[in-house]
């Protein structure tokens, strides 16, 4: 019997081990990391339908700094010893003996404590605070960020340890992969987190035409760039700092804190050069049924003389007139534009063909 008991005692140690070996290495497993290639140019649109969808609580939380855990093999090594202790405590069955059993079962306690836990499993703090945001973007890498690798996207950063808080730089007059312009240019709100999450926002102090991101010199007409925001882009460059394969706009989720119900941000517009024309014109409907809850503008304006000028005109009359002085700016839409089942007309009209202007026109409706 005595040697029966002392079997199975054996057998338990030995499955305790084998379980301690399988979470050693899980934890591994998860603390590694892939190296992705580079990325490439977007294509250009004329409009963007773009879904708005409130982020998940584990977007929003804090990360808490990480505590470092002892390495794995450090804990392998505790607790085969003190396996080997009541081993050789059973199986000796003396009395002098005996006291090894409360002293190899504190030192397999500690080790258990201590083992590192997988690498995905954070400790989190309080929610962000969301008060101060417009336009949030958000996207979670499953390989999660080496975050030494980010440091190039910043114009500066805090680093909290598991995370980076700081400011992405976005010029508004590049499309390539430079992201380097020369003109106008907004600094975004972005925290990268090692577990994966990368959020960028605009700050309620700043103007709604920064939801446009146009991608080139504003003395250039052209449609914005493909499915993209300025947060938007604030991510593709922390994309590219790392080296890391962007997953197109497409993949960048939205939400907009100011307007929290709102499940769709439609822009479209039109752009005009004096150079070809002095009067362009395009047309939209607002189906029955369809609330639009608001919209703005996001407006730039080049003029090469000051006796020149530019003028935005809905279903016939001036809402907008534009001079030297606006350059890129939101202007608020009447509400007479979001009248159903009527066909509106928008006119962008500039006072010369000889002259440089330039008229870069979106509409943002929240739907």
């Amino acid at each position: 019997m005595g040697k029966m008991k002392t079997t199975n005692a054996i057998r338990s140690l030995l499955v305790l081990l084998t379980c301690m070996l399988m979470l050693s290495q899980v934890s591994v497993a998860f603390s590694s990391k892939s190296s992705i290639a580079p990325i490439s140019d977007e294509a250009l649109p004329t409009s963007m339908d773009l879904e708005l969808t409130p982020p998940p609580d584990e977007a929003l939380i804090v990360p808490t700094p990480k505590c470092e855990s002892p390495s794995p093999h450090a804990s392998l090594l505790l607790i085969a010893v003190a396996s080997i202790a009541i081993s050789a405590t059973i199986l000796i069955r003396k009395a002098r003996a005996r006291w090894m059993i409360p002293v190899a079962m504190l030192v397999v306690a500690t080790t258990l404590l201590a083992s590192p836990l997988p690498a995905h499993a954070v400790d989190f703090g309080n929610p962000l605070d969301t008060s101060n945001m417009m336009l949030f973007a958000y996207y979670y890498d499953q390989n999660g960020w080496v975050l030494a690798d980010t440091v190039t996207a910043f114009e500066n950063y805090t680093n909290h340890g598991n995370y980076y808080d700081g400011w992405v730089r976005v010029w508004m007059d590049v499309k390539d992969t430079t992201f380097i312009g020369t003109e106008f240019y907004v600094d975004v709100r972005v925290r990268v987190r090692s577990d994966g999450w990368i959020l960028a926002w605009l700050t309620r102090d700043q103007s709604y035409a920064y939801i446009v991101f146009w991608g080139r010199k504003i003395t250039t007409a052209g449609p914005p760039v493909t499915s993209a925001t300025v947060p938007s882009r604030a991510i593709h460059r922390v994309f590219y700092a790392s080296k890391k394969t962007f997953p197109g706009y497409g993949a960048i989720k939205l939400y907009d804190f100011t307007h929290p119900t709102a499940r769709k941000l439609l822009i479209f517009g039109k752009s005009i050069s004096s150079g070809s024309a002095a009067n362009v014109y395009f047309y939209y409907t607002i189906p029955a049924g369809i609330q639009v809850m608001d919209a703005t503008t996001s407006v730039s304006y080049y003029e090469s003389s000051s006796s020149y000028w530019g003028k935005i005109n809905l279903d016939g009359a001036t809402v907008i007139n534009l001079d030297a002085t606006t350059y890129w700016r939101s202007f608020d839409w009447p509400l007479s534009a979001f009248t159903t089942e009527v066909k509106h007309t928008i006119h962008l009209q500039v006072s010369t063909t000889t002259g440089s202007i330039y008229i870069n026109f979106a509409l943002i409706l929240w739907l």
